[in-house]
């Protein structure tokens, strides 16, 4: 074979073999990592939890002073009223929640001093003119009779000194951050009066 036969047959060869391309090359990977995504992890209401607070209360008491004769124990008049009962409040709660899926389950204690006080004025009216004997001053008799019994006044002061609750909680998460639910349990308290 001749150097020319051998050269026609290599170019044939060439020309009829498929043709290579660079994608078909290995090529290394590069590999990154993806950029981090901000999950909402959910809220969650179990836990423990503490707080102060300070605040106004305001509200009505009733009451009835009954004015009673300290010799017989007789009735002599009753003189009823009711007085607002305003003032500062603060103190503190604690309590702690567990959550199981959509329900809350919890307890909570607080206690709260008190600024809330009124006052009601008591009156039994005293003799009318030209008597000597008032409603709640029998047996009064005064220097003449131009001077009759006065009126008797008592005057009555009550205070909400403290107060606290210790209860429990029942509810339902709707939402993460909402949470409808009752409570209920123990109030006590000291009310003074003088």
């Amino acid at each position: 074979m001749t150097t020319r036969t051998l050269l026609v047959a290599v170019a044939t060869a060439m020309l009829l073999a498929p043709p290579a391309f660079a994608a078909d090359l290995a090529v290394p990977h590069i590999y990154t990592k993806a950029p981090q995504v901000a999950v909402d992890p959910g809220h969650n209401w179990s836990g423990f939890y503490a707080g102060i607070n300070v605040g106004y209360g305001w509200g009505r008491s009733a009451t009835t002073a009954d004015f009673i004769d300290s010799g017989g124990g007789a009735l002599l008049n009753s003189s009823a009223g009711k007085f607002d009962l305003n003032g500062v409040t603060g103190g503190g709660q604690i309590g702690y929640n567990w959550q199981r899926e959509m329900f809350v389950i919890g307890f909570e204690a607080d206690f709260q001093g008190s600024g809330r006080k009124g006052r009601f004025d008591a009156l039994c009216a005293g003799a009318p003119a030209g008597l000597q004997d008032g409603v709640c001053t029998p047996g009064h008799r005064g220097d003449n009779t131009f001077d009759p019994a006065l009126p008797v006044t008592f005057n009555l002061v009550q205070k909400l000194d403290w107060f606290g609750t210790v209860r429990g909680r029942l509810g339902v998460a709707v939402t993460p951050r909402v949470l409808f639910y009752g409570t209920g349990g123990l109030a006590y308290g000291r009310v003074s009066t003088y």
